[in-house]
């Protein structure tokens, strides 16, 4: 990261598009450094409030961005929307938790961040192609 995207940062302006575009002419790399930072940051806010629900507006607001342009620079950058890697990293906390094989699948799903357990059953059968407890049965059935 440039010491200017660093400076940018700890002003609280994190990815103000205004000030990309001002000192786009003076720092060659400043864009890109500067955007990817912008989606670390992103990601870090995510992270950070994974078990709480997160409003795209509210990664927007933060990051000084329209949910548009914030959206779009998520994609661009990660190749996935914010709510399909939300929902990934949701279910990298679930995998955590189903280690267990006595937690029940709806604890899971609300430690998770999932208000709804059908919808978090959904969703991890989605991406993993099995549903929680299949998995929880796959994994102790390795390990006996």
């Amino acid at each position: 990261m440039t010491k200017h995207a660093r400076d940018l940062s700890e002003s609280g302006n994190l990815c103000n598009p205004f000030l990309i575009n001002v000192w786009d002419h003076d720092f060659e790399c400043l864009n890109d450094d500067f955007m990817g930072f912008c989606v670390v940051s992103m990601i870090d806010l995510i992270k950070a409030n994974l078990t709480e629900k997160i409003k795209l507006k509210t990664i927007a607001d933060r990051s000084g961005m329209s949910a548009s342009s914030m959206y779009r620079l998520f994609k661009n950058e990660l190749g996935i929307s914010p709510v399909e890697f939300i929902l990934m990293e949701k279910i990298k906390i679930a995998k955590q938790y189903l280690s267990d094989k006595h937690v029940y699948i709806k604890n899971v799903s609300y430690e998770a961040g999932f208000e709804d357990s059908n919808y978090f059953i959904r969703v991890f059968k989605q991406y993993e192609g099995i549903t929680p407890k299949q998995y929880q049965q796959l994994l102790h059935k390795k390990g006996n």
